[in-house]
């Protein structure tokens, strides 16, 4: 069974203005991994977030304004959308009504997750009306339990020289009287 979930405004643009992180890995996983949910006003939110002088300004630097555009463009194409008028009333988030528009998307549209990374909203639900809201991360080990041990292993790796010893002696004060010298026993590998 596919999973249906509906993606926060905050994810998309995290990745794409990090094309690297945990919130792309969601980006490239619609469509293939889970079935994306949205409405014509989660399309419009992240069309209006891309747009906004500092994401604009950021992306453009990169070179990747329109890119942006275009992913949405073609994650809306790709997505179940739901109408506006199929969208129920909700008012669950006091703080931030336009969040209501996620939970309204993914309730009309069958969806069991909401990702988004907007913690003292959203994420303090943890469920409505039997759909989680869940941080990318959680989302993307659903979605391929492999995905951590993946992400283990490309940190291992990152690292050309990891170090040798640790560096407990050089964040102690050295006293002022000689002491015996006794060899630190954190090296790697033995």
């Amino acid at each position: 069974m596919t999973i249906r979930a509906v993606v926060d405004t905050n994810v998309v643009v995290s990745g794409l203005l990090a094309p690297s992180g945990k919130p792309a890995s969601v980006i490239r996983a619609a469509g293939v991994s889970f079935r994306l949910v949205w409405s014509p006003g989660v399309v419009a939110e992240c069309l209006r977030v891309i747009d906004h002088p500092r994401v604009a300004r950021i992306l453009k630097q990169a070179g990747r304004h329109e890119q942006a555009r275009e992913v949405v463009r073609a994650l809306a194409a790709g997505a179940d959308m739901v109408a506006e008028e199929m969208l129920p009333r909700v008012a669950v988030v006091e703080a931030d009504p336009d969040d209501d528009l996620l939970l309204a998307t993914a309730l009309s549209g069958g969806a069991s997750v909401v990702v988004s990374g907007d913690r003292r909203h959203l994420l303090s639900l943890g469920e409505f009306a039997g759909v989680r809201v869940i941080d990318p991360a959680t989302f993307l080990v659903e979605i391929d339990p492999l995905a951590s041990v993946t992400h283990l292993e490309e940190m291992a790796t990152s690292f050309k020289h990891p170090p040798t010893r640790c560096n407990t002696r050089a964040s102690r004060p050295r006293p002022s009287y000689r002491v015996a010298r006794v060899p630190c026993n954190c090296y790697n590998g033995s």
